[in-house]
């Protein structure tokens, strides 16, 4: 029996060494794929991967004092994910105020593919300003702008991906600040009239108006209403798109060589460029020929609105006109008259003394409505009456003169009481606001807005306002009273959001908003001019009830009254009817008081330093002016549960329309 049991210890021992390598092997291919697990995970692609760049104003040149084009060049490599553009703002403006927050423009990331982005920026913040990217919380990229900022010189953007189709633009645009052409592609246009804000003119062919898109058009035709110049080179052989069709003053013919001289005399220089080749054969409806040869037109123009479109039947970059010594004078003739003085809607929006001296509408604003001097003198002189001769004569007489050691702290602390009382019954018991703010309608229901809101709180807490898409706005706060959490502008399709961070109680802070509107309505006229008589009527179209209407043509002031929305007043008087005036600003000052005093004295200076006392219309023009205490979409009331205690505006509307002459201007 033992060979047995040493057989059996033998299989036994054999067993256990078996059970080992299995074990040493399952741990040796569990280290295996660890390790190989390890390599996979190292080897997953990385992170979302965004390169980004920029292209600032208008070939890498912008104006300070307007909001400035930056288009966002973005290469994105991961699956689509939402991100935020963000532009962080702290500048001052002015003395006593600072514009402080982000400035932020939601945008979607497409899977492993690149887009371009066009966002606005104040030009006084544009170079060294950093924009970046935030996907989850997190900065994923970063661009630092910068260009050059122009001083006194007159921007010209040629739609154009060459520099070279703009060597024919020389000369000034008002024989004093020289033309500085830009070449603009058709990418990099602008987007939103704001943007343009910072052009004298722009040109390009009917070829390349035909390239833009439907949003740069609108926004190229809106900012031509409201005051823009757009000079179309050439007639081409094609029509523009349907969004330009009408538009274009001269009509395209076949080409034909013709002597220039009529050039010259447009430009008033002796020299003549010589043959040209055009292309025209005759002028739309409502253009003007300013230079013709024959029945041929050369240069024409078409007034749109308070802007005009012109064109030339030639191409400027032809070699006899190029080497024509009277070709600067030609464009300086051309660009100098068509400056609409004091008609444009277009200003400077960031301009310190200009629109920006509407934050002067904070002196109206007060947080105590506190008592005159003359009060506090004779209720401390009352107080001291009462607590030297009147208690101790009182208790003298009475014998109880210890008294005085319990009676003069409770005087005291009841008249401490009474002016803590008093000072909580005058100090208003939530939000003050007040707001002035432009209207200039163009005619077509659309409209140019700008204003400033200020405001001051008993509360700490934020405040939203909801405006319009495509509103350029800023917050600001006077300086040493800064937002304790920062204010935020988000730029979505839908609408522009400000929001406004906790700041201490009682500081003064301002909403500034810029925006070309649409839904505006007009003042819908039909005027004609007889022998010394101005007849015709007047409505009012638009959603806002109007104070003190007036209307200004030939010198001359016609006070309408008030006009509700929808509501039409007639015009049937002599020009004895009418107050004459040397500036218009001043005489409807003295008819229209709300400008003059209170909050509106913001606005009557603003409008004195933009040029505006005369109204500039021609004989077959007129200026409708008035006022609103109604909030337009650039005012917007306070989104919040904050008590408003005070909320007060004010808006000057301006328009300007047509004057039929059917027997010969006013008798003066």
């Amino acid at each position: 029996m033992k060979p047995v049991l040493g057989l059996r210890k033998m299989d036994d021992g054999r067993l256990v060494r078996k059970r080992l390598r299995l074990w040493l092997s399952a741990l040796a291919g569990l280290l295996v794929l660890s390790v190989f697990g390890m390599t996979i995970a190292e080897a997953k692609p990385p992170a979302d991967v965004v390169t980004l760049t920029a292209s600032v104003g208008f070939s890498g040149y912008y104006a300070n004092e307007d909001w400035v084009p930056v288009t966002l060049h973005i290469q994105h490599r991961g699956p689509t994910v939402q991100g935020v553009i963000a532009v962080q703002v702290d500048h001052s403006i002015g003395q006593a105020d600072i514009a402080s927050g982000s400035l932020q423009w939601p945008i979607r990331l497409p899977h492993n593919a690149g887009l371009t982005k066009q966002i606005s920026l104040p030009g006084l913040m544009v170079t060294g300003a950093d924009v970046t990217i935030y996907v989850g919380g997190n900065a994923v990229a970063t661009t630092t702008l910068s260009g050059n900022a122009l001083g006194h010189v007159a921007l010209v953007a040629v739609i154009s991906n060459t520099l070279q189709k703009a060597a024919y633009l020389t000369g000034s645009s008002d024989g004093t600040n020289p033309v500085q052409p830009v070449a603009v592609s058709v990418t990099n246009f602008p987007q939103s009239t704001g943007a343009l804000g910072g052009l004298q003119a722009v040109t390009a062919t009917p070829r390349d108006l035909s390239q833009l898109s439907a949003q740069q058009s609108t926004a190229l035709l809106t900012w031509i209403r409201f005051g823009g110049i757009l000079v179309v080179t050439g007639t081409g052989q094609t029509e523009p798109t349907s969004v330009w069709r009408g538009y274009m003053p001269i009509l395209p013919g076949p080409q034909k060589r013709l002597p220039g001289a009529a050039l010259s005399a447009f430009a008033n220089v002796t020299d003549s460029p010589g043959d040209i080749v055009v292309s025209a054969k005759g002028l739309s409806k409502r253009a003007e020929t300013f230079a013709s040869e024959g029945n041929t037109p050369l240069i024409a123009s078409m007034p749109i609105d308070r802007g005009v479109i012109w064109q030339t039947s030639f191409s400027p970059n032809q070699g006899s006109l190029l080497e024509w010594s009277g070709n600067p004078a030609m464009w300086t003739t051309l660009l100098r008259n068509s400056s609409g003085h004091g008609r444009s809607a277009l200003v400077q929006p960031l301009n310190p003394s200009g629109v920006l001296t509407l934050t002067a509408v904070r002196d109206a604003l007060s947080p105590l409505r506190v008592p005159s001097l003359k009060f506090w003198a004779l209720l401390f002189f009352a107080y001291l009456l009462l607590i030297g001769p009147g208690v101790f004569t009182l208790l003298r007489k009475s014998g109880r003169a210890t008294l005085a050691w319990v009676l003069l702290p409770t005087l005291s602390v009841v008249v401490t009481v009474l002016i803590y009382s008093f000072g909580l019954a005058v100090r208003p018991p939530g939000l003050l606001s007040d707001a002035v703010g432009v209207l200039e309608l163009a005619g077509n229901g659309t409209g140019e807005s700008y204003g400033v809101q200020a405001f001051m709180s008993p509360f700490r807490g934020g405040l939203t306002f909801r405006m319009p898409p495509g509103t350029f706005a800023l917050t600001l706060d006077s300086k040493g009273a800064s937002a304790d959490k920062a204010n935020f502008i988000v730029h979505r399709a839908t609408g522009t959001v400000a929001s406004f961070g906790t700041a201490p109680r009682w500081s003064v802070r301002y909403l500034y908003a810029v925006s070309s509107l649409s839904g505006q309505g007009r003042l819908h006229c039909e005027l004609s001019s007889s022998f010394g008589l101005l007849i015709g009527e007047v409505t009012n179209s638009t959603p806002y009830p109007l104070r003190h209407v007036s209307l200004f043509w030939q010198d001359r002031m016609y006070t309408l009254g008030n006009l509700n929305p929808g509501q039409t007043v007639e015009v049937n008087r002599s020009v004895g009817q009418a107050q004459s005036y040397h500036s218009w600003l001043a005489a409807y000052g003295g008819y229209n008081h709300d400008i003059t005093r209170g909050i509106g004295r913001n606005l009557a200076a603003f409008a004195s330093t933009e040029g505006w006392q005369n109204d500039e219309v021609g004989d077959n023009g007129a200026m409708l002016v008035a006022t609103t205490d109604a909030r337009i979409p650039t005012l917007p009331p306070v989104s919040g549960s904050q008590k408003i205690a005070s909320s007060q505006s004010l808006v000057l509307v301006r328009e300007f329309t047509a004057v039929v002459n059917d027997s010969g201007g006013p008798f003066v």
